[in-house]
């Protein structure tokens, strides 16, 4: 290079290239610059192709993979919730179409809605509580109105081995999520959801109708016999809690008798659901002494001693 030239960042001698804030040899800065071109910024295009957006401008159409909405984004959508399948941010975004930045049945709800478009279908009626019960290798469910999706959080090393949803239902399942959801507004009635091996325990729940509804939701655990257990407290004054055990759902008979054998007090007389129940019994209208309480469900037939001291 001639004397008084230097060579350029291009080895051009008298050149005016430059190196950039990025050492880049005639470079713009471009090369570590955010989108709103800062250097060595943190700023990102969002899905929503926004430079340092969050995502909030656009999104939540329930389509994941291009095209129309159908059931191909269903299924998929409901393969990532049981964890069978992943979303990268942007199939995220589209896919939590209530944008409350969890995918779960409510979401799968409403892209049915927007899938099943035809008018004429009904929605049934609103469901305000549902209740599931588990236990003895099944599980089942009562709600008070229409249900369209149920999805359980569970744990618990298990087979499910028996369908019992009616057509047009569909049942995705991991080892730890298990999605049921109706496909064409198809109706289901209380009772038996499906049969399983093994143990299972539903640690959450979550029951969505057609209209977003907001549903209470609880859980209950099956016993595997009838039992009736000791009166808590025993002796006792002037209450006592009788509790019993339902592995199904039966015609009860809960009596209290004196020492001549005569029912003084009824307690249950009806049918009940499978489950854990107590009912208390006020003796503060009788005499200390000895009675005994008589349970009846069913061939199932027990009593126990109660001692009321006062």
């Amino acid at each position: 290079c001639a004397e008084g030239l230097e060579l350029d960042c291009t080895g051009e001698c008298g050149g005016s290239a430059v190196r950039d804030e990025c050492g880049v040899c005639n470079g713009d800065n471009s090369y570590c610059s955010d989108c709103a071109g800062v250097i060595d910024g943190d700023a990102v295009v969002d899905c929503c192709d926004e430079c340092g957006g969050d995502n909030s401008s656009c999104g939540g159409s329930g389509n994941v993979n291009g095209g129309d909405v159908d059931v191909t984004d269903l299924v998929a959508i409901t393969f990532v919730i049981v964890e069978l399948a992943s979303f990268d941010s942007c199939q995220f975004n589209e896919a939590d179409i209530n944008s409350d930045g969890v995918l779960n049945i409510y979401d799968i709800v409403i892209i049915l809605n927007l899938i099943i478009w035809d008018t004429t279908l009904s929605r049934g009626e609103e469901v305000s509580s549902s209740t599931l019960y588990f236990g003895n290798g099944m599980v089942s469910y009562k709600a008070d109105g229409n249900v369209a999706g149920i999805q359980l959080e569970v744990s618990g090393e298990f087979t499910i081995t028996n369908s019992h949803l009616p057509a047009g239902w569909e049942m995705v399942n991991s080892s730890k999520t298990i999605i049921l959801y109706s496909q064409n507004r198809a109706t289901i009635d209380d009772g038996t959801l499906f049969e399983y091996t093994g143990n299972m325990k539903i640690e959450n729940a979550l029951v969505a109708d057609w209209y977003g509804s907001d549903v209470l939701v609880s859980s209950v655990l099956i016993p595997e016999e009838y039992i009736l257990d000791a009166a808590y407290p025993n002796p006792f004054n002037p209450v006592t809690n009788i509790s019993f055990s339902l592995p199904e759902n039966q015609d009860i008979t809960l009596q209290v008798y004196n020492l001549q054998g005569q029912a003084i007090e009824t307690l249950v007389h009806g049918n009940m659901e499978a489950g854990y129940h107590t009912m208390q019994w006020n003796a503060d209208n009788h005499v200390s002494g000895i009675y005994f309480v008589r349970m009846i469900a069913g061939e199932y037939v027990n009593s126990q001693k109660l001692i009321l001291l006062k």
